[in-house]
């Protein structure tokens, strides 16, 4: 059974795109990844469930602001939805038809590093060339066809079955936001942008580390504000401003500044795990 739009009262919003946007949605906020790399991530490049609560996701270098590619923190209990989809309603919408750019490059083989593929019309047809996710551009992304004939990007336009544009992410985040807001909270912010995503996800993740540091501090017996603590909050801001991509700490102070409001609440209530 997929996702559904369902309000306080039960009931279902009939909206084919449910199961994708709840996957988008939730991978935004699992990772703190911007606008452009959602447009342009594979399904190669997600990572694989685990027990743990944190995994790892690369960001490409040339798919994201200033080519700073990296290694992202990722919640791993965002993820169960994402490979949801993947396996899920993700098969039904490209099962419709086969994706057709212009200028395709055919998928010989792939996985989370990399893949190999050849050029039809290039000068040399025949010849297997290898590329890494992380120096492949978009440009190069929408032009790919795994050998089953679909595109190997995330996540899709559901009628056409293609790659999502890059301002089909906002529409998604803006349809769900007026679900909230006519069918369950009418207060919810009508300027929600997808970006204010990465932000919720920074927060969470500043908590999540802040949270551990404390829990190490009762456990050692020291004093919550003494410098011992105050020097492993500074380690957790450099955590966040790594796993965010930002150049200096300036960047984040503003999802540390805000962390400490929810450190009254349970970790997992205000991560939402179930």
């Amino acid at each position: 059974m997929g996702a559904l739009r369902v309000d306080l009262n039960g009931a279902q919003d009939d909206y084919a795109g449910a199961d994708r946007d709840q996957a988008l949605i939730s991978l935004c906020l699992g990772t703190g990844v911007r606008r452009h790399n959602l447009a342009y991530v594979t399904t190669y490049e997600v990572p694989a469930r685990t027990e743990l609560p944190f995994t790892t996701i690369q960001v490409a270098d040339l798919i994201t602001k200033n080519d700073a590619g990296g290694a992202a923190l990722t919640f791993t209990h965002r993820l169960p939805v994402v490979h949801g989809y993947i396996h899920g309603r993700r098969v039904e919408d490209v099962a419709r038809r086969p994706y057709q750019p212009e200028s395709p490059l055919h998928i010989v083989e792939a996985d989370s590093r990399g893949f190999r593929y050849v050029d039809p019309r290039g000068s040399d047809p025949s010849k297997v060339r290898s590329r890494s996710w992380s120096e492949t551009d978009a440009a190069i992304r929408v032009r790919l066809v795994k050998p089953d004939g679909t595109t190997p990007i995330l996540f899709l336009n559901t009628q056409i079955a293609e790659p999502l544009t890059y301002s089909g992410m906002q529409h998604v985040v803006a349809g769900a936001a007026r679900f909230v807001r006519d069918r369950i909270n009418p207060d919810f912010p009508p300027g929600f942008r997808l970006h204010d995503l990465r932000h919720t996800y920074a927060v969470h993740l500043a908590v999540a580390i802040y949270r551990g540091v404390l829990t190490d501090a009762v456990r050692h017996g020291a004093n919550p504000n003494d410098a011992w603590v105050v020097d492993h909050i500074a380690q957790a801001v450099e955590f966040v401003t790594y796993s965010l991509g930002h150049a200096s700490e300036d960047s984040t102070k503003l999802y540390v500044q805000t962390a400490h409001r929810f450190l009254g609440i349970p970790l997992e209530q205000f991560l939402g795990q179930p």
